[in-house]
């Protein structure tokens, strides 16, 4: 199995950890593996759909105009 070494871990987050893992009674070692572990298993956020939203244009046929979509632009 491989090891992992986690450098500079500030002071607060590793009294932290002491402090859950004496709460679930695990080992500092067991704990930070617990962690790990669960997150491993959490799903990944999946990407959101696009959603776009439209202004309404002065035509009736909702289509944009070249200076709806450019805003007067001179490309």
């Amino acid at each position: 199995m491989k090891a992992i070494h986690v450098r500079d871990v500030p002071e607060p987050i590793l009294n932290r950890l002491e402090l859950r893992a004496a709460a679930h009674h695990r080992s500092l070692q067991q704990e930070i593996k617990y962690l790990l572990t669960a997150a491993a298993h959490t799903p990944l956020p999946k990407a959101g759909k696009l959603k776009l939203h439209l202004a309404q244009s002065g035509s009736s046929s909702g289509a944009l105009s070249r200076d709806d979509i450019y805003q007067h632009d001179a490309r």
